[in-house]
């Protein structure tokens, strides 16, 4: 662009600056100078949406200087992404029809073209008049957060899955022994299904002469004397069948150190009590 062309422009933004400020309250200016400092992203933006003042923050964020933005749009920030500014345009036209404040999440592009999470939060201002005269707006980065929370479902998700495919039945158990979450093969092993067996305690389906073989252990366990409890122990089925099974339960502690709930871990081996019984009494013939 030649020289005097680059003059002529920069005359033009400036001008249209000084002649959006001039519509706008005296204080906009003194609030952009309380707010240089902070680490948000900050803008202030006139009726017509040129931007008559952005921070240091908002600087550094988008990697553009304020002396050759202010008097631009939105529209000229994402050049590359008009779908972005389109929608910064749709917010602030509600803005104008409805004065106040709002906020919204946004992924724009920042610095270097990097894709951010972000809550946008904008309010209007008026004039000495007590029309609308602009807008000030703050820019919270959220994308850490989002990025944790991603990270947390995936989790959540790893979870669900090895919970509900394990080869041994799994559960999770209130300090009032009912179950609080069983998977697949807990039921299966136990012939209920999944709500019914949600509204038991391990109690009301143990064999009756072992009833005490887990509470015996417990206090200690909840004590910090044994890091888990191992049994083996009788479990009645649905049908009444007797099922055998190799138990061991952890407790899941608080930040304090206070249980809040059990995790059981139980595998049949039915079969292989009953090989035994059937050895003892070959040998006793």
């Amino acid at each position: 662009m030649p020289r005097t062309r680059q003059v002529a422009k920069a005359k033009a933004t400036e001008a249209a600056v000084r002649t959006a400020k001039a519509g706008s309250p005296a204080p906009v200016d003194a609030a952009l100078q309380l707010v240089e400092a902070l680490p948000v992203p900050m803008f202030v933006k006139s009726r017509d949406g040129r931007y008559l003042g952005v921070n240091r923050a908002w600087e550094e964020f988008f990697g553009v200087s304020r002396a050759s933005f202010l008097g631009k749009q939105v529209q000229d920030l994402y050049p590359q992404n008009p779908a972005i500014a389109e929608k910064h345009l749709e917010m602030d036209g509600q803005l104008w029809r409805n004065p106040g404040g709002q906020s919204y999440e946004a992924t724009v592009t920042a610095r270097d073209g990097r894709l951010r999470d972000t809550i946008y939060y904008k309010a209007t201002f008026a004039n000495g008049s007590g029309e609308v005269a602009g807008l000030l707006g703050a820019i919270v980065d959220i994308t850490a957060r989002k990025q944790a929370e991603a990270s947390l479902l995936e989790s959540e998700r790893r979870f669900r899955r090895t919970f509900e495919l394990a080869g041994s039945g799994v559960a999770h158990i209130g300090m009032d022994r009912r179950f609080l979450r069983v998977n697949r093969r807990l039921c299966e092993i136990l012939g209920y299904p999944q709500d019914e067996l949600l509204r038991l305690t391990g109690r009301q389906i143990s064999h009756p002469d072992d009833l005490d073989v887990i509470n015996a252990q417990r206090p200690r366990l909840y004590a910090g004397e044994i890091d888990s409890v191992r049994v083996e122990k009788r479990y009645l089925r649905k049908d009444g069948s007797i099922v055998w099974v190799s138990f061991t339960m952890v407790v899941e502690r608080d930040a304090a150190g206070k249980p809040q709930y059990e995790i059981a871990f139980f595998d049949d081996i039915t079969a292989r009590k009953q090989a035994e019984a059937a050895l003892r009494e070959s040998e006793e013939r």
